[in-house]
């Protein structure tokens, strides 16, 4: 083909991907600037990525130095790392910013645009491969607009800017056979803005691109191709640039405590059941068989290379399966490979092993291409046209995505004036918006707000969660009581901007009478639907202080409901040992080869035996005068579920009297989050039995230490 028509049929594909990109995502083309897409499940992550793009640019520009302090969950540090930061997006986006301030719009840009360019990332990629457009074209549809990408993955705009693997592979290629520095620097810029984009798609590609360096070694040995030294310094650099990154994820992630028990992966694995409802399976399937089968004919570049294809397409399914791979026809589980991959750094971090399934699309793309390449070898003109279409066309109807509500997005300041009065006060004012809806999209909408004055907020809503954050959403539904107003002025927190017209009737009455004692809450700004309450310093934070003497663990017994074998952890004075409430089940995924349950059945079984319980019996009766505990877990939503309990007799059980909190007081969950210590105490309490309760999500307890006399 001449340069020409090579041209030619590039920007004809090109048309192509743009027009179908804006065809099936027509309904958010047409609120471009004022909506998302909406998302059934808890929070809402395409605000929280507008706000994450929206946050970069900001801070790039301001204070390059905070970057990494966004401001959400003040007073916490770096909490732009409890998600995405998507900062490969924020510099590629950057340029917008120049035309427009709305966040919204330039989010919805790269969304509608991310098909469009996946594909023809891809078909530069396979074109490469195949030598051959139509080829290129038909797999280039399946990899860019395979249903996963705005079905499931609509809000995940990490996942959705997919076209920096296919570009850096083409260029990697390139460098190598042809000894030039710009081929080299495309390969490692984009393998830059890749890990600057998104951890999943960077760390669950990584091993399949090892794969595919060790296949170009034996195509393109070392010694005759001295372009690898530019690609591999090209690389090396690609990975300078994200190691900064990664060494304060690590920090966080050791700060917080965060980890993703087995459990968690297992349950947010891949079910097999759902594959032709995230791509075009079947299609996939027939055009893969016949590169395997047709292998002679396929393309001498591709032949080459089959082997990184097909690894991808099983690899990326079996571990995308996860820790524990359910049998068909509720036969129980098998030990999965995911399982060495969850305990590296950087994978240990991540929860949801069906995101896999990305690696296995692009494999399965790149065979379906090779695989219409040897079946249409000898096609030309009209016939290979319409042997191209009618695959397309198989493509997209098996693919076909359905239509999804969208959530309105509309600016700021038209969604409250309160936002543009506040990006005219002092940079020290440091908020907190009421009224709180943790598990809904107000705190979605109260953290995309921030960008139009970027105040530092106690409220936050990312993928990984600070005890600070749930804690503090269960005290404030007693707002404004003088002990929650204490609590967030030893947070720092200068002013709440309470939404009057969201307030239930009960909490309206309470603030105002709150209201009436000037003492607590002064009134700095009002409108018909907010105000503004500016919180008096002079409250202190309630004090946990245990008081009477530590009791001797002599005579104790602990039982649990649920790990019952591992319940003494809990008091055997090792602050590395700790009683888990997933405790059996996380075991049960880790050291058994073959389970007879499934991973579902044994969950639903564990919810049916809810709350999980750890109980103390002291041997005998005593005056209890405190408990503390290490208390944390995975899923610091867990805290504030758990309650304490007393009982004389061990069957009538009944609130212990003191509140539950953290000691000394809220600031030990930001100093030492990863091992704040809870507890309660009372004048006097003469009991046996103590227990700890809590709820489905997982929970740990270490070091409980009674008090009395």
């Amino acid at each position: 083909m001449s340069p020409a028509r090579d041209r030619l049929a590039f920007a004809a594909a090109a048309v192509a991907y743009t027009a179908l990109a804006l065809y099936v995502q027509r309904d958010l083309a047409m609120h471009l600037a004022n909506g998302v897409y909406h998302q059934a499940m808890v929070g809402q992550d395409c605000l929280l990525h507008v706000w994450t793009i929206a946050w970069g640019q900001h801070a790039l520009a301001t204070e390059p130095c905070r970057l990494l302090d966004a401001n959400i969950f003040f007073p916490q540090l770096h909490t732009l790392l409890y998600s995405d930061h998507l900062l490969g997006l924020a510099l590629l986006l950057s340029p917008l910013r120049l035309v427009t301030d709305n966040t919204v719009l330039i989010h919805n840009v790269v969304t509608i645009a991310a098909p469009a360019l996946n594909a023809f990332a891809f078909h530069l990629l396979l074109r490469d491969l195949t030598g051959r457009h139509t080829a290129a074209f038909v797999g280039a549809l399946a990899f860019g607009f395979a249903p996963i990408r705005l079905t499931m993955d609509r809000c995940q705009i990490q996942m959705l800017a997919a076209w920096w693997i296919p570009l850096a592979m083409y260029a990697a290629q390139r460098a190598i056979r042809r000894d030039r520095w710009g081929w080299a620097l495309l390969a490692g810029t984009a393998l830059a803005f890749q890990a600057l984009t998104g951890i999943y798609m960077t760390a669950f590609f990584t091993p399949f691109l090892v794969v595919a360096h060790l296949v170009w070694l034996q195509q393109w040995p070392l010694r005759s191709h001295p372009g690898w030294w530019r690609l591999l310094a090209a690389e090396a650099a690609a990975v300078a640039v994200q190691l900064p990154f990664l060494v304060a994820y690590r920090g966080v992630q050791s700060d917080l405590g965060a980890h993703r028990p087995a459990l968690l992966n297992a349950l947010l694995s891949l079910q097999l059941n759902t594959l032709p409802e995230i791509m075009p399976l079947a299609t996939l399937l027939v055009l893969g068989a016949a590169a395997i089968i047709l292998g002679r004919r396929l393309p001498a570049p591709l032949r080459g290379q089959r082997a990184i294809y097909l690894t991808m397409v099983v690899g990326g399914i079996v571990l995308a399966l996860g820790p524990a791979m359910m049998l068909p026809g509720d036969r129980g589980t098998v030990w999965g490979p995911y399982a060495l991959l969850a305990n590296l750094p950087g994978f240990s971090a991540l929860r949801v092993p069906a995101r896999m399934v990305h690696v296995t699309i692009f494999g399965a793309a790149v065979l379906a291409g090779g695989g219409f390449a040897a079946a249409t070898v000898h096609r030309r003109g009209l016939l290979l046209v319409l042997a191209m279409c009618s695959a397309a066309a198989a493509v997209l109807v098996e693919g076909r995505i359905p239509r999804f509500q969208l959530l309105p997005a509309p600016r700021p300041a038209r969604m409250d004036t309160v936002y543009p009065w506040l990006a005219t006060q002092p940079a020290t004012m440091r908020i907190v918006e009421l009224p709180i809806d943790p598990y809904g999209v107000g705190m979605a909408y109260y953290q995309y707000a921030s960008t139009a004055h970027w105040k530092p907020a106690l409220n936050g809503t990312s993928g990984i969660l600070p005890p600070i954050g749930p804690y503090m959403q269960k005290r404030l539904e007693r707002f404004p009581e003088d002990d929650v107003i204490a609590e967030l002025v030893a947070l720092g927190i200068t002013h709440a901007v309470v939404h009057t017209e969201r307030l239930a009737p009960a909490d309206a009455a309470r603030l105002d009478a709150a209201a009436t004692r000037r003492h607590v809450l002064k009134a700095r700004w009002t409108s018909p639907r907010t105000v503004v309450y500016a919180l008096r310093p002079s409250l202190r934070a309630p004090a946990i202080v245990p008081n009477g003497e530590p009791l001797p663990h002599q005579g104790w017994t602990i039982t649990a409901s649920a790990a019952a074998d591992t319940a003494a952890r809990a008091i055997d004075d090792d602050p590395d040992s700790t009683w888990s409430s997933w405790g059996d089940l996380d075991r049960g995924l880790r050291e058994r080869w073959y389970d007879p349950s499934s991973v579902l059945a044994r969950w639903k079984d564990y919810l049916d035996h809810q709350p999980a319980r750890l109980t103390l019996d002291l041997g005998r009766e005593r005056t209890v005068t405190a408990l503390t505990a290490h208390l944390g877990g995975s899923d610091p939503m867990a805290v504030p579920t758990i309650g304490l309990e007393w009982s004389a007799d061990g069957k009538r059980w009944k609130p212990f009297p003191g509140r539950f909190g953290p000691v000394p007081d809220v600031r030990a969950l930001v100093h030492d989050a990863r091992a704040a210590v809870f507890g309660a105490t009372a004048p006097g309490v003469h009991t046996r039995w103590l227990r700890l309760s809590g709820q489905s999500l997982d929970w740990l307890v270490g070091d409980v230490a009674v008090y009395g006399r």
